[in-house]
């Protein structure tokens, strides 16, 4: 049985992370909106797709994810957020504690 902490903490979900993983996203907020995905697989992604590996020659703001689709820092930071309220909302909806969230 699946919980709402299992869509935050969920072990497997930080696995590695490859180029077909970014596969059929356009922009980071699909990935947030991407229902099969649990919140630590969407952090995963995203955090891989702001890493400054990724950043664009000569234009430091922009990140090209591994499947080839440039996003701005501020659009992937944007959907970090929208994780953090995902998590605060579950936590505040007694679906888990603070303690042990791998937010």
């Amino acid at each position: 049985m699946r919980t709402d902490l299992d869509l935050v903490t969920n072990p497997f979900d930080i696995a590695e992370i490859t180029r077909a993983d970014f596969v059929g996203y356009y922009h980071p907020r699909e990935i947030v909106a991407d229902p099969l995905l649990t919140i630590a697989r969407k952090r995963a992604l995203l955090a891989r797709w702001l890493s400054d590996a990724n950043a664009l020659p000569n234009a430091p703001a922009l990140r090209r994810s591994p499947a080839g689709v440039t996003a701005t820092l501020d659009e992937i930071r944007l959907a970090l957020d929208k994780l953090d309220e995902m998590v605060e909302a579950i936590v505040l909806a007694g679906g888990g504690q603070t303690s042990g969230i791998a937010a």
